[in-house]
């Protein structure tokens, strides 16, 4: 795949969103996402489940896990019309982010990704993602308007408001740009995986025991840990990476979060998320659309020595 050059800026997402900013002349904290579809010149339809058939395959299954989808050649971004006033806002902002990023120009990413590798997908997927917030969220506007506010969930929901985002994509920008010793982690339930098939019409050496018995799989769940990590969103001063799909046990103030489904705050020890470190973490806890969103963080007097942390 050739890239242009001549709007290549480097490999930084956020590097094309806010080039974008300065050629609209935007000075305000909040940008209208219409305005920067339109700038980038493409034309949006909102379509029902009735009018997808009428695109082909070459869409993707829009109306499941994919709610939009950007047509380069065609300029048109098709929007599903089942979405929520905020989730449209940033959908169109993270299509917008596939127009800017220049490697992206070659395919059709904003497709269910079937025929990519799904690591390749996801890092796609974030790249978009980036592209659109710096857009959405204007960095100086942002840090000046989260510098203002306590370190919390509710100062969140404040510039979710503010900025006419929704709480998950206020989130990970909040962490992602702050100056604190945080991170957001969210956890979801621990739902059962396939780790092994066994087929009972054969003995294991190829022989088939019982011919006529339909084949059927046994599905065996990981673990017995109720929640694991889905991802963690962190400041550049946050040491501990919080790794995707660790286990959370039970007997810990997420896992009370999650089960009487209420606000919680206190301590978490960083072994909750399996480290061996010898310390807590000052938490928040909120129960939102089924996971649980973790605000932690540390003073600026704790540092971090090898193995331990010490104040």
């Amino acid at each position: 795949m050739k890239i242009n050059l001549d709007n290549y800026l480097g490999s930084k997402p956020f590097l094309y969103g806010r080039k974008l900013l300065k050629d609209m002349g935007v000075k305000s904290h909040y940008v209208n996402e219409r305005d920067v579809v339109d700038y980038l010149g493409y034309e949006i339809k909102t379509i029902t489940p009735a009018e997808y058939a009428g695109f082909g395959d070459v869409i993707g299954e829009i109306f499941d896990d994919t709610c939009a989808v950007l047509l380069r050649q065609q300029s048109l971004i098709l929007l599903a019309n089942n979405m929520p006033p905020r989730r449209e806002r940033i959908t169109l902002f993270h299509e917008s982010g596939h127009d800017l990023l220049p490697w992206h120009h070659a395919n059709a990413f904003s497709l269910r990704g079937k025929d990519i590798d799904p690591t390749a997908h996801k890092q796609i997927e974030r790249e978009a993602f980036l592209a659109g917030t710096e857009i959405m969220y204007p960095l100086k506007h942002f840090l000046d308007d989260a510098r203002s506010r306590s370190l919390a969930f509710q100062s969140i929901n404040g510039l979710a408001d503010r900025y006419n985002g929704s709480f998950e994509a206020t989130c990970i920008r909040y962490a992602l740009t702050n100056h604190n010793i945080m991170a957001i982690v969210v956890v979801k339930e621990n739902t059962p995986i396939e780790e092994q098939i066994t087929f009972l019409n054969s003995n294991g050496n190829g022989q088939l025991i019982f011919p006529n018995m339909p084949k059927f799989k046994k599905i065996k769940p990981a673990s017995t840990a109720p929640l694991r990590v889905q991802y963690c969103s962190h400041a550049h001063k946050f040491p501990k990476f919080i790794k995707s799909g660790t286990e959370i046990e039970k007997n810990n103030l997420i896992y009370e979060c999650w089960s009487q489904q209420q606000y919680k705050q206190g301590e978490i020890p960083a072994s909750v998320f399996g480290s061996s470190a010898q310390f807590k973490y000052f938490a928040e806890c909120i129960y939102h659309q089924q996971k649980v969103f973790v605000l932690l963080w540390l003073t600026d007097r704790q540092i971090y020595f090898g193995e331990g942390w010490y104040s």
